[in-house]
């Protein structure tokens, strides 16, 4: 019997001092899971710039991408998405920034999600905030676009946010329940394996001023209540605004955070190196 009550508390003993790798207790700890980071080259360059800026990445990023786990989608402008998915020898994935919310018809200088797909596109930006103020693009269109996506299989990034004015009165979620729901009415039941909500609070926009960690894990919190139950894919919830190497470390480590969506910082590739690197877990 003493021989035992000796065993037992000899096996305590060394169980405690096993590190965390082996000790089941800590397989109770959460691990911090690779980030999605989208990459929207926006309007700042022309075709060859975007061609040059993609050989960037191919030289530059693809052993920081493989050694970290991240996911890393590039967003060019459509003019250079055959030439870029032509050359597709490096592990990162496309998306448009924007689509038409029609399949087919008389609606020049629009892009369809169809072509997107034959383009080499996984993915396609909806709903960002540029697109809403200087297009006039409504929770209405922004829905179709998703539709038009989801038809051809292509991944949506939706990206809602709200003003300052609208923050200024506590409008935030009452903003962003409108502009996700209508999207959602359209998502339900898809064969995508996930989708991406982009919170990016207009104010942010290359402002240079972050929301505090505690603001945006607020908003995620919302949307994982809004959504919850719902028939919908998985969200991966990203923030985007203002993001570059100095602002990174203040909301890297934003509960239930999957990524980021960077939008002038990413044409900068030494600078987007070191955000990415900032996230090496």
């Amino acid at each position: 019997m003493i021989c035992q009550i000796f065993f037992k508390m000899l096996n305590k003993l060394c169980v405690a001092n096993i590190p965390y790798a082996l000790n089941p207790t800590w397989k109770k700890m959460p691990m911090k899971q690779p980030l999605f980071f989208v990459s929207n080259w926006k309007m700042y360059l022309s075709y060859r710039a975007n061609i040059a800026l993609y050989q960037q990445y191919k030289e530059q990023l693809v052993s920081t991408v493989t050694t970290t786990g991240h996911t890393l989608i590039v967003c060019p402008t459509v003019s250079a998405l055959a030439a870029i998915a032509h050359d597709k020898s490096a592990p990162f994935y496309l998306s448009g920034q924007t689509c038409s919310a029609y399949d087919q018809g008389a609606y020049t200088g629009e892009t369809d999600a169809q072509s997107l797909r034959e383009l080499g596109c996984t993915y396609g930006i909806i709903g960002h905030s540029e697109r809403r103020i200087y297009h006039h693009e409504t929770d209405e269109i922004v829905a179709h676009q998703a539709q038009q996506l989801l038809h051809q299989g292509l991944i949506p990034i939706v990206c809602i946010g709200e003003t300052r004015e609208e923050k200024k009165k506590n409008q935030t979620h009452a903003v962003i329940a409108r502009q996700l729901t209508a999207v959602i009415r359209v998502i339900t039941r898809s064969t995508v394996p996930y989708f991406l909500v982009a919170y990016e609070p207009v104010w942010a926009i290359g402002s240079g001023k972050l929301p505090h960690q505690h603001e945006v894990e607020r908003v995620f919190s919302f949307i994982k209540t809004l959504t919850h139950g719902l028939d919908i894919p998985p969200i991966k919830l990203l923030y985007g605004g203002s993001i570059n190497p100095s602002s990174v470390d203040s909301l890297k480590n934003t509960k239930d955070l999957d990524g980021f969506l960077v939008g002038k910082t990413s044409i900068n590739v030494a600078e987007y190196k070191v955000v990415i690197q900032a996230c090496n877990w």
